[in-house]
């Protein structure tokens, strides 16, 4: 019996630190959707959304921009090579 009861003890307490660890995120999982109940915060997280979608955005117009000069100046250095090599 003295060799078991240290697991046993082991082995509540890794139960109880469970069940606190599931009781936690229980309750942050109610407190967010608790907070979908309020229209403010439902408006805010929307805005909040919103404005990233519109930056993201922005940033991915200006990336597809440099990628187009990008591209126009390596045709015209892949032009400027064609002439120097074949002129010569």
């Amino acid at each position: 019996m003295g060799g078991r009861r240290p697991i046993i003890v082991a082995l509540t307490l890794v139960m109880v630190l469970g069940v606190a660890a599931y009781v936690r995120l229980w309750s942050i999982d109610y407190h967010i959707s608790s907070m979908d109940r309020n229209p403010q915060c439902k408006r805010e997280f929307d805005l909040a959304n919103k404005e990233a979608m519109d930056e993201s955005a922005e940033w991915r117009y200006k990336y597809d921009q440099q990628v187009e000069i990008a591209a126009q100046c390596q045709n015209d250095l892949i032009k400027v090579f064609y002439l120097i090599l074949f002129r010569c």
